[in-house]
């Protein structure tokens, strides 16, 4: 989804001294980790023994999992004095925003000392007003992370309440799921008055908005005191036209991001008091004309003078329930920019009463959302069109980009080319297409620009498109239609709509035509070789019987697992249209895959340039009644009825047991030319029938099973869905052969063990008995066989597998190697364990290979050798003198860290406790650690655990966070942690840990 910006319009004013200043709030959320995200890593050891050899290890890997945590802002904070007369209900805008990490409910209550009736309202249209639709009140908002909610609490003042009764309310949201945060606005302080109140609103009529739209920002203002407004006088007046003019003023900061759009302000009450809109480009300086302004208009206002605005003196200007209204247009900014993304403030009102009390009231905040990326220019055409010039359609679609195709087969596809162009010169844009108009029981697809890959939905919006195409692109793709088999005649159009994702009314169009559909009457046959007389195509049998006369009796194929047989085939079209066919094979057994590959020069092979996988022959030609053949200059030149069907290339069969290609076409005179002289091939009458050779090859796995089968090959009219059959044989031999792995190596300490695993596998095509043996150097270490799987067993007292004395071995059993088996079917595998012990004493640096058999065979007495295969795996095992073991913990707020789920803003401390499980002193120690995702080093947290406890306490030593002056560092370009430990370690080089030396560090990172 695009992002968004938004834009706030509105400003918060103070007035001081005839000084109108603005003043900005801002609501910001850093980034927060959402709930449920996994944090983790493990930490790295380097390090090296005493012949200087190098070893790496790591350490467990450490997950937390983010708790989801309850936050939230209720503004405004401050307080907020009101006004009211005795029975008046006033209301106060407020912003819930859900600043946890995850979707909450917030309970909604008014509090405070005040006991006058209080309602709470959804704003939904951010407005500030509670329209009919909003009149239910509510208890509680629901947001998701990082949004925010309008609401509206309304007040309403006993009609018994006198001037100076003060009411102080306030209102509280209470997160639910998860609880534990709450928050509170600002006290609502109502202060009954004999006087004039004034009260405002504000609206925009586009919540969303484009860049280059308008939007109109709207007021409403009525005085509800008892008392008329009086004027600001004075010094307490308004600059206008370089004087001083007594009055009251509704007044505007444009929002960031938008443009004053000229001549668009205009007000009531226009006489009594005579208001008029001024304009100003900094706030204090104000401008009856626009065109007076110095610089851009940035401030707009609507003022009401007194009845002597230039006394200085203040005077009544609305009297007790009047009201007006205000209004002015802005021009969203195009291109939009990131930082006009949010402005918080609102509009005011200034006025003076009649006890001479100066006010200001403020209005609602209103917000128009923008996307970004939002301006538009596309193009769609046909290919050969250059987009970018491309005239778009009118609104009485007018193409200037057709692409046509004269003659299409039914039951076929017609392609057709296009060119997209995001003609946009900044934004990027994600362009949907979509086909429309298109005719009943077609189909319309769309590729990529070679046609070889379906087009996709990238971004959700139920329509396919390119992706992401910059600014002043081009991109070309393919158009593919299915024209049904029941089509006929024409003409067929259909359009090709692209539409913007930056500007959903952005869209351009292309029209792809068909001039006429070529209907279908087909019947079809197979071929088997060319010239060879015993094996002729099928007589055109239309019930898809196995006839004598298109079985491939002398075709047998016998192969090997994992080897390939191969048939040619001949594919004739004898139907009268044009027509392709799907091919199709049957019964063929499992662990088999057949295919069909085009044979262009019928060589029997698919080896030559353009010959490939196919699974439907082209469109071949229908089948034409021959009028007369002559031969003449090397070739035969026949006449027939009709040539639409047939080109220079094609196959043709001149009767059963003849071909011939096509060298050239005249559709003037209806000929067409072979080479050779074929008269005496064909007669008048025959018929002439395109022809197309394929080879089907039968591919085999190594564990297909042995067997002997018919294959029933089919080719399968894809219009008509004529059927035409021919019988194969084909059979598979059996095969011996197993696979162990893999060759393995390590390296252990003396009294030390290590355990390699290894995977058998029958990689025959027949069930096999397999057994496991072990050869090996006996240099002094010792092996055993470890099962895993209830499927192994020892050999019985016979030493013969499967004659019921066996022994079954449980799932972790052990036995001596050479002593177990294990049946597995064809491909089937099966792990089992090698541990190997070094004993106290064996000398470091000793090096022992063995090598793991195993062997298969079918009668399960391993003696014939015609019946058995084998394979081996290595196992090369190091004994060392060092070995340095890592294992990572960690503690949450320097408590255990036991059931506990860290939070955003949650610091987690990390331990790593270091120790030499070996026999001899491993050097050059240095630990490093990865700062995990989603969250950040705390300066100052490197520790050496000094009693290893996982805790930072007062007996820890403390470490810099710089290199080059102690033992540990973080390194701020790789986003790491590195200690050096053990004796001897220095702000350079890593210590040294003798055997059993062991010790513990610490760090500290932060959740964001």
């Amino acid at each position: 989804m695009p992002r968004k910006h938004v834009l706030r319009a509105g400003m918060i004013l103070v007035l001081a001294l005839g000084l109108i200043l603005p003043m900005f709030s801002s609501r910001s959320q850093a980034a927060m980790t959402p709930a449920d995200t996994v944090i983790g890593n493990a930490a790295t050891a380097i390090y090296r023994d005493q012949s200087n050899n190098d070893y790496t290890t790591t350490s467990n890997i450490v997950q937390s999992v983010v708790l989801e945590v309850c936050g939230l802002d209720v503004s405004p904070s401050g307080p907020t004095p009101l006004r009211a007369t005795p029975g008046q209900s006033i209301y106060v805008p407020i912003i819930v925003t859900n600043m946890g990490n995850g979707l909450n409910t917030f309970n909604l209550a008014t509090g405070g000392l005040g006991t006058y009736s209080k309602s709470i309202y959804l704003d939904a249209n951010g407005n500030g007003v509670v329209d009919p639709a909003e009149s239910a009140g509510i208890a509680s908002v629901t947001l998701n992370m990082g949004a925010s909610a309008n609401i509206i609490v309304g007040i309403t003042v006993p009609p018994a309440a006198a001037p100076g009764d003060t009411d102080v309310s306030n209102i509280t949201a209470t997160g639910t799921a998860p609880a534990g945060c709450s928050d509170t606005s600002g006290d609502f302080t109502v202060t009954v008055v004999n006087d004039a109140v004034i009260t405002v609103s504000k609206a925009v009529d586009k919540n969303t908005a484009l860049p280059g739209e308008t939007l109109t920002y709207s007021f409403r203002f009525k005085n509800v005191g008892s008392k008329p407004v009086y004027s600001r006088a004075g010094v307490n007046g308004y600059d206008i036209d370089a004087a001083t003019v007594d009055g009251v003023m509704l007044y505007d900061q444009l929002p960031s991001g938008a443009s004053y759009v000229a001549a668009s302000a205009s007000g009531t009450p226009a006489a009594n008091p005579n208001g008029y809109p001024i304009y100003s480009a900094n706030g204090t300086n104000w401008f009856t004309a626009e065109g007076a302004v110095v610089g851009t208009i940035t401030y707009v206002a609507y003022f009401m003078p007194d009845g002597t605005p230039g006394n200085g003196t203040s005077e009544t200007v609305l009297d007790v329930d009047q009201q007006g209204t205000f209004t002015y247009q802005v021009t969203v900014n195009s291109p939009f920019a990131e930082a006009d993304g949010e402005i918080n403030n609102t509009a005011a009102f200034y006025y003076n009463t009649f006890t001479a009390t100066l006010q200001t009231v403020f209005t609602n905040e209103v917000i128009t959302t923008i996307p970004a990326n939002a301006t538009s220019d596309i193009a769609v055409s046909h290919r050969v069109v250059d987009p970018y010039t491309n005239v778009e359609e009118d609104a009485a679609l007018n193409y200037q980009n057709d692409n046509t195709a004269a003659l299409v087969p039914a039951g076929s596809w017609v392609e057709f080319t296009h060119s997209l162009a995001n003609r946009d010169a900044i934004n990027s844009d994600l362009i949907d297409l979509s086909a429309i108009n298109v005719p009943a029981g077609w189909l319309v697809e769309f590729w990529n620009a070679n046609g070889t890959a379906k087009l996709i939905d990238t971004d959700g919006s139920g329509n396919v498109d390119l992706g992401t195409i910059a600014p002043q692109t081009r991109v070309d793709f393919m158009v593919k239609a299915w024209v049904p088999a029941a089509a006929s005649g024409g003409p067929y159009f259909f359009d090709i709509q692209a539409t913007s994702g930056n500007k959903p009314a952005e869209i351009d169009l292309s029209r792809d035509n068909v001039t006429a559909v070529l209907s279908v009457d087909v019947d079809i046959a197979q071929y088997a070789d060319a010239g060879d007389a015993t094996d002729e195509p099928s007589d055109g049998d239309t019930n898809g019987a196995n006839d004598a006369d298109d079985i491939l009796a002398a075709e047998t194929s016998a192969v090997l697992p994992g080897s390939t047989a191969s048939y040619r085939l001949q594919v004739v079209n004898i139907g009268g249209s044009s027509d392709s066919y799907a091919l199709n094979v049957s019964g063929n057994p499992a662990g088999t895959v057949a295919k069909f590959y085009s044979d262009l020069n019928n060589d029997g092979d698919h080896a030559d340039a353009g010959e490939a996988e196919i699974t439907d022959t082209p469109l071949l030609g229908g089948t034409v009644v021959r009028v007369a053949g002559v031969f003449g200059g090397g070739n035969t030149t026949f006449t027939v009825y009709g040539v639409a069907n047939f080109v220079a290339g094609d196959v043709i069969r001149l009767n059963k047991t003849v071909t011939a290609t096509i060298l050239s076409v005249d559709a003037v005179n209806k000929t067409i030319t072979v080479a050779g002289d074929q008269t005496a091939n064909t007669d008048a009458g025959d018929l002439v029938s395109e022809s197309y050779s394929v080879i089907m090859e039968v591919a085999t796995t190594p564990t297909t099973p042995p067997s002997v089968n018919n294959l029933v090959v089919a080719a399968i009219s894809n219009t008509s869905g004529t059927v035409d059959n021919m019988d194969v044989y084909f059979e598979v031999l059996e095969v011996c052969s197993v696979a162990v792995n893999p060759n393995s190596s390590d390296q252990i300490p003396a009294t030390g063990t290590t355990t390699y695993i290894h995977t058998v596998t029958n990689s025959g095509n027949s069930t096999k008995y397999v057994k496991i043996d072990l050869n090996m150097a006996g240099l002094g270490l010792t092996y055993l066989f470890l099962a895993e799987g209830a499927n192994w067993k020892a050999f019985g007292v016979d030493g013969l597998a499967g004659t019921g004395d066996d022994v079954a071995l449980a799932d972790g059993d052990t036995a001596a190697v050479g002593t177990v088996f294990i049946q597995l079917a064809a491909g089937a595998s099966a792990n089992f364990k090698i541990k190997v012990f070094a004993p106290a004493g064996t000398a470091p640096g000793l090096v022992e290979s063995a090598n793991i058999q195993a062997v298969a065979s079918s009668d399960g007495d391993f003696t014939t050798l015609g019946d058995q295969c084998s394979d081996t795996a290595s196992e090369t095992t190091t004994v060392i003198e060092g070995f340095l073991q890592v294992t990572k913990a960690r503690t949450h707020l320097d408590v255990a860290y036991i059931g506990v789920i860290p939070s955003p803003g949650d610091e987690i401390v990390y331990s790593l406790t270091y120790k030499n499980i070996g026999q001899q002193t491993a050097v050059a120690c240095v630990i490093t650690d990865q700062i995990p995702d989603h969250t950040t080093y705390v300066a100052g947290s490197l520790y050496i655990d000094v009693n290893c406890d996982g805790l930072i306490d007062g007996g820890d030593t403390l470490l810099t966070d710089g290199s080059g002056d102690d033992t540990a560092e973080y390194d701020g370009v790789n986003n790491m942690v590195r200690f050096r430990v053990g004796a001897g370690a220095d702000a350079a080089n890593g210590g040294s840990l003798a055997p059993g030396a062991q010790g513990c560090v610490l760090f500290k990172v932060l959740i964001q």
